[in-house]
């Protein structure tokens, strides 16, 4: 079985080599952005392990 930070590495690699392909496509800019989410450590432990689809964040975490 695999251990969550194998997966999040496995992850990060993976976005990696897709990252470094659309840069070559796009001439040498992957127009990649990075943003801020403000979550709980919880919040932001299920996001780097399930994603942004995770059921049981917050509904309008972070919103008014």
């Amino acid at each position: 079985m695999f251990n969550a930070s194998e997966i999040a590495q496995a992850r990060l690699s993976s976005f990696q080599i897709y990252m470094k392909s659309v840069e070559k496509k796009n001439c040498g800019d992957a127009h990649v952005k990075f943003a801020w989410f403000g979550g709980s450590k919880d919040e932001i432990h299920n996001i780097v392990v399930y994603g942004f689809g995770f059921d049981n964040i917050r509904k309008n975490a972070g919103f008014g």
